[in-house]
Protein backbone atom coordinates (compact mmCIF):
# COMPACT_ATOMS: atom_id res chain seq x y z
CA UNK A 1 0.00 0.00 0.00
CA UNK A 2 1.12 3.68 -0.81
CA UNK A 3 0.01 7.02 -0.13
CA UNK A 4 -0.43 9.53 -3.01
CA UNK A 5 -1.08 12.67 -3.31
CA UNK A 6 -2.98 13.92 -6.17
CA UNK A 7 -3.09 17.62 -7.10
CA UNK A 8 -5.96 18.47 -9.96
CA UNK A 9 -4.95 21.87 -11.26
CA UNK A 10 -5.97 22.21 -14.82
CA UNK A 11 -6.07 25.44 -16.88
CA UNK A 12 -9.01 26.70 -17.02
CA UNK A 13 -10.75 29.02 -14.13
CA UNK A 14 -13.76 31.18 -14.35
CA UNK A 15 -13.45 32.89 -11.19
CA UNK A 16 -9.57 33.89 -10.58
CA UNK A 17 -7.65 33.09 -14.14
CA UNK A 18 -4.89 31.13 -13.47
CA UNK A 19 -5.53 30.97 -9.90
CA UNK A 20 -3.53 27.31 -9.66
CA UNK A 21 -0.76 28.81 -11.39
CA UNK A 22 -0.02 31.03 -7.70
CA UNK A 23 -1.88 27.98 -5.76
CA UNK A 24 0.20 24.92 -7.01
CA UNK A 25 3.59 25.79 -5.32
CA UNK A 26 1.40 26.62 -2.30
CA UNK A 27 -0.38 23.08 -2.43
CA UNK A 28 3.77 21.48 -2.75
CA UNK A 29 4.65 23.43 0.03
CA UNK A 30 2.42 21.63 2.21
CA UNK A 31 4.00 18.09 2.04
CA UNK A 32 7.15 17.51 3.80
CA UNK A 33 10.32 16.96 1.52
CA UNK A 34 10.16 13.18 1.68
CA UNK A 35 7.11 13.18 0.57
CA UNK A 36 7.88 14.44 -2.55
CA UNK A 37 8.47 11.62 -4.26
CA UNK A 38 4.74 10.83 -4.13
CA UNK A 39 3.25 14.15 -5.19
CA UNK A 40 1.19 14.25 -8.36
CA UNK A 41 0.29 16.03 -10.66
CA UNK A 42 -2.91 16.42 -12.88
CA UNK A 43 -3.06 19.42 -15.13
CA UNK A 44 -3.19 20.81 -19.11
CA UNK A 45 -1.49 24.05 -18.29
CA UNK A 46 2.00 23.91 -19.84
CA UNK A 47 3.12 26.66 -17.39
CA UNK A 48 2.68 24.10 -14.59
CA UNK A 49 3.68 21.54 -16.59
CA UNK A 50 7.22 23.34 -16.60
CA UNK A 51 6.73 23.70 -13.13
CA UNK A 52 6.33 19.97 -11.96
CA UNK A 53 9.63 19.48 -14.33
CA UNK A 54 11.65 21.57 -12.32
CA UNK A 55 10.72 20.77 -9.52
CA UNK A 56 10.75 16.67 -10.38
CA UNK A 57 7.28 16.35 -9.17
CA UNK A 58 5.30 13.27 -11.30
CA UNK A 59 2.85 14.99 -13.77
CA UNK A 60 0.25 13.62 -15.84
CA UNK A 61 -0.80 15.65 -18.67
CA UNK A 62 -4.33 15.66 -18.57
CA UNK A 63 -6.72 15.01 -22.18
CA UNK A 64 -8.71 17.57 -22.99
CA UNK A 65 -12.09 16.04 -22.08
CA UNK A 66 -10.52 15.74 -18.63
CA UNK A 67 -9.80 19.74 -18.49
CA UNK A 68 -13.19 20.84 -19.47
CA UNK A 69 -15.57 22.74 -17.20
CA UNK A 70 -17.76 19.73 -16.92
CA UNK A 71 -15.24 17.21 -16.62
CA UNK A 72 -15.99 15.05 -13.49
CA UNK A 73 -13.26 14.73 -11.14
CA UNK A 74 -14.16 11.31 -10.23
CA UNK A 75 -12.74 10.89 -13.90
CA UNK A 76 -9.86 12.67 -13.59
CA UNK A 77 -8.61 10.58 -10.58
CA UNK A 78 -9.19 7.21 -12.56
CA UNK A 79 -7.61 8.53 -15.08
CA UNK A 80 -4.42 9.23 -12.88
CA UNK A 81 -4.90 5.42 -11.67
CA UNK A 82 -4.63 4.60 -14.78
CA UNK A 83 -2.13 5.90 -16.29
CA UNK A 84 0.33 5.40 -13.13
CA UNK A 85 -0.72 1.71 -12.54
CA UNK A 86 -1.80 2.22 -8.79
CA UNK A 87 -2.22 -1.24 -6.59
CA UNK A 88 -5.40 -1.45 -5.71
CA UNK A 89 -5.03 -0.84 -1.98
CA UNK A 90 -2.75 2.94 -2.72
CA UNK A 91 -4.35 5.30 -0.92
CA UNK A 92 -4.77 8.17 -3.34
CA UNK A 93 -5.33 11.71 -1.40
CA UNK A 94 -6.73 14.64 -3.43
CA UNK A 95 -5.77 18.05 -2.67
CA UNK A 96 -7.28 20.66 -4.54
CA UNK A 97 -5.23 23.56 -4.82
CA UNK A 98 -7.98 26.42 -3.42
CA UNK A 99 -6.91 25.28 0.23
CA UNK A 100 -4.05 27.51 0.64
CA UNK A 101 -3.94 27.10 4.30
CA UNK A 102 -4.23 23.72 4.79
CA UNK A 103 -1.46 21.87 6.58
CA UNK A 104 0.43 18.63 6.70
CA UNK A 105 -1.15 18.24 9.83
CA UNK A 106 -4.76 18.08 8.06
CA UNK A 107 -3.69 15.37 5.42
CA UNK A 108 -2.34 12.91 8.10
CA UNK A 109 -5.54 13.75 10.28
CA UNK A 110 -7.40 12.85 7.27
CA UNK A 111 -5.45 9.53 6.69
CA UNK A 112 -5.66 8.62 10.45
CA UNK A 113 -9.14 8.97 10.49
CA UNK A 114 -9.50 6.52 7.11
CA UNK A 115 -7.47 4.24 8.84
CA UNK A 116 -9.14 4.39 12.50
CA UNK A 117 -12.60 3.79 10.77
CA UNK A 118 -11.59 1.21 8.18
CA UNK A 119 -12.64 3.27 5.76
CA UNK A 120 -12.94 3.23 1.65
CA UNK A 121 -13.09 7.30 1.14
CA UNK A 122 -13.27 10.06 3.19
CA UNK A 123 -13.16 13.92 3.54
CA UNK A 124 -14.12 17.12 5.48
CA UNK A 125 -17.72 18.34 6.98
CA UNK A 126 -17.84 21.86 8.63
CA UNK A 127 -20.75 23.87 10.00
CA UNK A 128 -23.69 24.95 7.73
CA UNK A 129 -23.84 28.70 7.70
CA UNK A 130 -28.27 28.14 6.84
CA UNK A 131 -29.97 25.18 7.68
CA UNK A 132 -30.88 23.10 4.05
CA UNK A 133 -34.39 23.74 5.61
CA UNK A 134 -34.43 27.06 5.59
CA UNK A 135 -33.07 27.57 1.83
CA UNK A 136 -35.74 28.35 -1.19
CA UNK A 137 -35.55 27.54 -4.73
CA UNK A 138 -35.97 30.32 -6.57
CA UNK A 139 -38.67 29.88 -9.28
CA UNK A 140 -39.00 33.64 -10.49
CA UNK A 141 -37.80 37.27 -9.08
CA UNK A 142 -40.68 37.24 -6.60
CA UNK A 143 -41.68 33.31 -6.01
CA UNK A 144 -39.74 30.43 -4.40
CA UNK A 145 -40.77 27.27 -2.89
CA UNK A 146 -38.66 25.42 -0.45
CA UNK A 147 -35.46 23.64 -1.13
CA UNK A 148 -36.65 20.61 0.69
CA UNK A 149 -40.31 19.76 1.58
CA UNK A 150 -40.67 19.47 5.24
CA UNK A 151 -43.50 20.64 7.41
CA UNK A 152 -41.30 21.36 10.21
CA UNK A 153 -41.59 25.45 11.62
CA UNK A 154 -39.61 24.94 15.12
CA UNK A 155 -35.40 25.10 13.89
CA UNK A 156 -35.62 22.08 16.76
CA UNK A 157 -37.01 19.62 14.95
CA UNK A 158 -34.67 20.36 11.97
CA UNK A 159 -32.23 17.08 11.82
CA UNK A 160 -28.75 17.64 12.15
CA UNK A 161 -26.46 18.18 9.11
CA UNK A 162 -23.67 19.88 7.86
CA UNK A 163 -21.63 20.82 4.50
CA UNK A 164 -19.25 19.35 2.86
CA UNK A 165 -15.48 20.50 2.14
CA UNK A 166 -12.82 18.77 -0.11
CA UNK A 167 -10.29 19.92 2.06
CA UNK A 168 -8.75 16.82 2.22
CA UNK A 169 -10.22 14.04 0.33
CA UNK A 170 -8.95 10.11 0.64
CA UNK A 171 -9.54 7.56 -1.24
CA UNK A 172 -8.48 4.02 -2.07
CA UNK A 173 -7.36 2.97 -5.66
CA UNK A 174 -10.18 0.20 -5.84
CA UNK A 175 -12.86 2.48 -4.51
CA UNK A 176 -12.96 5.20 -7.16
CA UNK A 177 -15.70 3.51 -9.35
CA UNK A 178 -17.80 3.13 -6.72
CA UNK A 179 -18.31 6.95 -6.03
CA UNK A 180 -20.34 9.70 -7.36
CA UNK A 181 -19.34 12.85 -9.23
CA UNK A 182 -19.09 14.52 -5.79
CA UNK A 183 -16.43 11.35 -4.82
CA UNK A 184 -18.59 10.20 -2.13
CA UNK A 185 -21.36 7.21 -1.48
CA UNK A 186 -22.95 5.65 1.63
CA UNK A 187 -19.66 5.04 3.00
CA UNK A 188 -17.68 7.60 2.92
CA UNK A 189 -16.70 9.10 6.61
CA UNK A 190 -16.84 12.37 7.18
CA UNK A 191 -14.57 14.02 9.72
CA UNK A 192 -14.77 17.69 11.02
CA UNK A 193 -13.34 20.41 9.61
CA UNK A 194 -12.11 24.62 10.66
CA UNK A 195 -15.04 26.50 9.04
CA UNK A 196 -13.01 29.58 8.13
CA UNK A 197 -10.55 28.05 6.38
CA UNK A 198 -10.39 29.69 2.90
CA UNK A 199 -11.54 27.54 -0.34
CA UNK A 200 -10.14 30.38 -3.07
CA UNK A 201 -12.36 30.53 -6.17
CA UNK A 202 -12.21 34.47 -6.63
CA UNK A 203 -9.47 36.92 -6.23
CA UNK A 204 -10.93 38.51 -3.11
CA UNK A 205 -10.50 35.18 -1.51
CA UNK A 206 -7.18 34.80 -2.31
CA UNK A 207 -6.30 38.44 -1.31
CA UNK A 208 -7.65 37.50 2.02
CA UNK A 209 -4.49 35.15 3.15
CA UNK A 210 -2.08 36.68 0.62
CA UNK A 211 -2.31 40.73 1.10
CA UNK A 212 -4.80 41.12 3.99
CA UNK A 213 -3.35 39.32 7.27
CA UNK A 214 -3.89 42.50 9.63
CA UNK A 215 -7.38 41.09 10.93
CA UNK A 216 -7.35 41.12 14.85
CA UNK A 217 -3.32 41.06 14.69
CA UNK A 218 -0.75 43.83 13.91
CA UNK A 219 1.05 42.21 10.98
CA UNK A 220 4.01 43.39 8.45
CA UNK A 221 3.36 42.15 5.12
CA UNK A 222 6.74 43.74 2.81
CA UNK A 223 4.78 42.86 -0.55
CA UNK A 224 1.89 45.32 0.28
CA UNK A 225 4.06 47.87 -1.74
CA UNK A 226 1.21 51.03 -0.01
CA UNK A 227 3.22 50.48 2.79
CA UNK A 228 4.99 53.63 3.94
CA UNK A 229 8.73 53.48 3.65
CA UNK A 230 9.54 54.08 7.35
CA UNK A 231 7.80 50.96 8.47
CA UNK A 232 10.42 48.71 6.22
CA UNK A 233 12.96 50.18 8.16
CA UNK A 234 11.61 49.70 11.05
CA UNK A 235 10.45 46.24 10.97
CA UNK A 236 13.58 44.72 8.46
CA UNK A 237 16.01 46.95 11.54
CA UNK A 238 14.67 44.61 14.45
CA UNK A 239 15.89 41.51 12.24
CA UNK A 240 19.21 43.37 11.25
CA UNK A 241 20.06 44.16 15.19
CA UNK A 242 18.96 40.80 16.58
CA UNK A 243 21.70 39.45 14.32
CA UNK A 244 24.02 41.77 15.37
CA UNK A 245 22.96 40.80 18.71
CA UNK A 246 23.81 37.70 18.01
CA UNK A 247 26.80 37.92 16.73
CA UNK A 248 27.47 34.44 15.05
CA UNK A 249 26.95 32.96 12.06
CA UNK A 250 25.02 29.44 12.23
CA UNK A 251 26.22 27.58 8.84
CA UNK A 252 25.34 24.31 10.97
CA UNK A 253 22.43 25.16 12.95
CA UNK A 254 18.84 25.28 12.87
CA UNK A 255 16.72 28.37 14.07
CA UNK A 256 13.59 28.99 14.38
CA UNK A 257 11.77 32.08 13.85
CA UNK A 258 8.44 32.50 16.46
CA UNK A 259 6.15 34.21 15.44
CA UNK A 260 7.19 34.64 11.68
CA UNK A 261 4.43 36.32 10.56
CA UNK A 262 4.19 37.00 7.08
CA UNK A 263 7.64 35.22 6.80
CA UNK A 264 10.20 38.15 5.29
CA UNK A 265 12.40 38.11 8.36
CA UNK A 266 12.49 34.11 8.16
CA UNK A 267 13.77 34.26 4.33
CA UNK A 268 16.18 37.17 5.44
CA UNK A 269 17.59 35.03 8.11
CA UNK A 270 18.33 31.72 6.12
CA UNK A 271 21.58 33.96 5.08
CA UNK A 272 23.16 33.26 8.38
CA UNK A 273 22.10 29.27 8.96
CA UNK A 274 21.49 26.45 7.54
CA UNK A 275 18.22 25.69 8.30
CA UNK A 276 15.40 28.14 9.57
CA UNK A 277 12.13 27.53 10.29
CA UNK A 278 9.09 30.04 10.66
CA UNK A 279 6.31 29.18 13.07
CA UNK A 280 3.25 31.16 13.18
CA UNK A 281 -0.12 30.28 14.61
CA UNK A 282 -2.04 31.98 11.79
CA UNK A 283 -2.31 29.79 9.01
CA UNK A 284 -3.16 32.65 6.30
CA UNK A 285 0.25 33.81 7.75
CA UNK A 286 2.49 30.83 7.07
CA UNK A 287 0.77 30.55 3.65
CA UNK A 288 1.36 33.98 2.52
CA UNK A 289 5.06 33.28 3.80
CA UNK A 290 4.94 29.84 1.63
CA UNK A 291 3.94 31.66 -1.55
CA UNK A 292 6.25 34.52 -1.34
CA UNK A 293 9.44 33.90 0.92
CA UNK A 294 10.06 29.76 1.10
CA UNK A 295 13.62 28.92 -0.12
CA UNK A 296 15.44 26.41 -0.45
CA UNK A 297 16.58 26.98 3.85
CA UNK A 298 13.66 27.34 5.13
CA UNK A 299 10.04 26.15 5.98
CA UNK A 300 6.74 27.50 7.44
CA UNK A 301 4.53 25.80 9.81
CA UNK A 302 1.57 26.59 11.40
CA UNK A 303 1.25 23.40 13.72
CA UNK A 304 3.06 23.27 16.25
CA UNK A 305 3.83 18.88 16.51
CA UNK A 306 6.03 20.04 13.80
CA UNK A 307 8.46 21.48 15.86
CA UNK A 308 8.23 18.90 18.74
CA UNK A 309 10.69 16.48 18.15
CA UNK A 310 13.16 19.72 16.81
CA UNK A 311 16.11 21.32 18.96
CA UNK A 312 17.03 24.49 17.88
CA UNK A 313 20.23 26.89 17.99
CA UNK A 314 19.25 29.86 18.01
CA UNK A 315 14.96 30.98 18.54
CA UNK A 316 14.06 34.44 17.22
CA UNK A 317 11.46 35.98 18.89
CA UNK A 318 10.57 39.57 17.03
CA UNK A 319 7.96 41.51 18.46
CA UNK A 320 6.09 38.36 19.61
CA UNK A 321 5.39 38.69 23.70
CA UNK A 322 3.32 41.62 23.46
CA UNK A 323 0.96 40.04 21.72
CA UNK A 324 -0.53 37.65 23.48
CA UNK A 325 -2.27 37.87 27.19
CA UNK A 326 0.41 38.30 29.79
CA UNK A 327 -0.85 34.70 31.76
CA UNK A 328 0.21 33.21 28.52
CA UNK A 329 3.80 35.01 28.50
CA UNK A 330 5.08 31.76 31.12
CA UNK A 331 3.71 28.90 28.38
CA UNK A 332 5.22 30.68 25.80
CA UNK A 333 8.73 31.45 27.32
CA UNK A 334 8.69 27.66 28.39
CA UNK A 335 7.96 26.17 25.30
CA UNK A 336 10.85 28.39 24.12
CA UNK A 337 12.70 26.81 26.91
CA UNK A 338 11.83 23.62 25.59
CA UNK A 339 12.20 23.77 22.13
CA UNK A 340 16.15 25.46 22.46
CA UNK A 341 19.48 23.01 22.53
CA UNK A 342 21.58 23.03 25.68
CA UNK A 343 23.81 26.16 25.23
CA UNK A 344 21.68 27.30 22.99
CA UNK A 345 20.54 31.38 22.13
CA UNK A 346 17.03 33.16 22.40
CA UNK A 347 16.73 36.52 20.94
CA UNK A 348 13.88 38.12 21.81
CA UNK A 349 12.31 42.31 21.42
CA UNK A 350 9.43 44.18 22.79
CA UNK A 351 8.80 47.42 23.47
CA UNK A 352 10.47 48.57 27.22
CA UNK A 353 8.66 51.24 28.81
CA UNK A 354 9.16 53.51 32.07
CA UNK A 355 6.31 51.44 33.97
CA UNK A 356 4.69 48.25 33.18
CA UNK A 357 1.20 49.06 31.12
CA UNK A 358 -1.40 46.78 30.86
CA UNK A 359 -3.56 48.58 28.82
CA UNK A 360 -1.12 50.05 26.04
CA UNK A 361 -2.11 52.32 23.77
CA UNK A 362 -1.22 49.64 20.62
CA UNK A 363 -4.36 48.13 20.54
CA UNK A 364 -2.72 45.10 19.14
CA UNK A 365 -0.29 44.95 22.68
CA UNK A 366 -2.15 42.89 25.70
CA UNK A 367 1.07 44.44 27.61
CA UNK A 368 4.50 46.81 27.62
CA UNK A 369 7.02 45.77 30.02
CA UNK A 370 8.95 47.37 32.13
CA UNK A 371 12.84 46.75 31.83
CA UNK A 372 13.09 45.13 35.48
CA UNK A 373 9.62 42.99 34.72
CA UNK A 374 10.58 42.17 31.34
CA UNK A 375 14.21 40.80 33.22
CA UNK A 376 12.51 39.01 36.11
CA UNK A 377 9.85 37.40 33.30
CA UNK A 378 12.82 36.35 31.51
CA UNK A 379 14.64 34.52 34.88
CA UNK A 380 11.50 33.06 36.17
CA UNK A 381 11.22 31.32 32.80
CA UNK A 382 14.49 29.73 32.97
CA UNK A 383 16.54 32.35 30.82
CA UNK A 384 19.48 34.46 32.16
CA UNK A 385 20.39 37.42 29.85
CA UNK A 386 23.43 37.55 28.25
CA UNK A 387 23.38 40.86 26.59
CA UNK A 388 20.43 43.89 26.13
CA UNK A 389 20.15 46.96 24.25
CA UNK A 390 17.45 49.52 24.35
CA UNK A 391 17.42 51.37 21.08
CA UNK A 392 14.28 54.54 20.83
CA UNK A 393 12.41 54.00 18.20
CA UNK A 394 8.74 54.86 16.68
CA UNK A 395 6.03 52.39 16.84
CA UNK A 396 3.38 52.01 15.21
CA UNK A 397 1.44 53.83 17.55
CA UNK A 398 3.36 56.61 17.27
CA UNK A 399 4.89 56.91 20.31
CA UNK A 400 8.89 56.90 21.01
CA UNK A 401 10.05 53.62 23.72
CA UNK A 402 12.67 51.84 24.00
CA UNK A 403 12.98 49.20 21.59
CA UNK A 404 14.50 46.47 23.73
CA UNK A 405 16.36 43.56 22.19
CA UNK A 406 17.88 40.83 24.40
CA UNK A 407 20.41 37.89 23.75
CA UNK A 408 19.65 34.98 26.50
CA UNK A 409 20.77 31.50 27.22
CA UNK A 410 18.83 29.02 29.58
CA UNK A 411 19.70 29.35 33.60
CA UNK A 412 18.63 25.65 34.28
Amino acid sequence: MRTWYLIPARKGSKGLRFKNRKLLPLTVNQIPGAERKNIIVTTDDEQLIDYCHQHQLRVRTRPAYLATDKASMRDVIKDTIDYFNFASNDRIVVLYPTFPQRTFADIQSTLDFLNENQLRSCTGKKRPKDHPYLSLKKINDIFAKKLVDHPFYRRQDYPECFSLSHLVYVVLASEIDNVDDLLLNEETGFRWVDNDTIDVDYEEDFLKYSNDMSSGIERFNPRAFEIDFDPFLRHFERYFQSINLLGEIGGNNVWLDCACGSGYGTAFLTNFAREVWGYDIDKSAVAHANYHYKNAHCRFTSDEKDLDKKKFDVIFSIETIEHMPLKDTNIFLRRCHKLLRDGGTLVITTPIVAETNLDPSNEFHFFECSLDDFVGLLNKNGFVILEQLLKPTTFTDGETKEQGYFKCQKSQ
